[in-house]
């Protein structure tokens, strides 16, 4: 074993120079937590659901709004994420685009039903924040929107 050299040609490490062409640094994150909002949500009016101040990572989430008395199609959600505010399409232009599969845009649809009323967008996993996280419910219909989130993070 002591003729062998420390790295072979196909190798993308040199043990003896410690040549790396990429060094991928994971945090240790904390104990996962529970974000909850269960309220409703006046017309024509953007709130935010939550606002996790500090260094972190999304696990798992849904928006819901169930329970209204008119169609909230036109409803969405925005993203902020290190104060770049980014939206997500309406709950309509999901279910029109087929964007049923994580990972989608800002997130996927979950349920649309606009007989019933109920519609859910499952939020995005995996995406890292270093500053703040804001999640914000923009109610674009002419009736109140009953409107839950259930959303797991990480802080570091």
């Amino acid at each position: 074993m002591a003729d062998l050299p420390d790295f072979w040609q196909s190798s993308v490490v040199n043990i003896i120079t410690q040549d790396l062409p990429e060094i991928i640094n994971r945090p240790k994150y904390g104990n996962a937590q529970w974000a909850f909002y269960n309220d409703t949500i006046p017309v024509d009016l953007g709130v935010n659901l939550c606002v996790i101040a500090g260094k972190g990572i999304t696990y798992a989430g849904v928006v819901v709004c169930d329970g209204a008395t008119g169609s909230h199609a036109d409803d969405c959600i925005s993203f902020d994420f290190d104060h770049e505010g980014l939206y997500s399409p309406s709950f309509f232009n999901l279910n029109r685009w087929a964007v049923t599969k994580q990972p989608g845009v800002l997130g996927c649809l979950g349920a649309f039903d606009d007989t019933n009323y109920i519609y859910s967008i499952i939020l995005p996993y995996g995406i890292t924040f270093e500053t703040v996280l804001r999640i914000t419910y923009y109610n674009m219909s002419a009736t109140p929107a009953p409107v839950k989130l259930y959303f797991i993070y990480a802080l570091i």
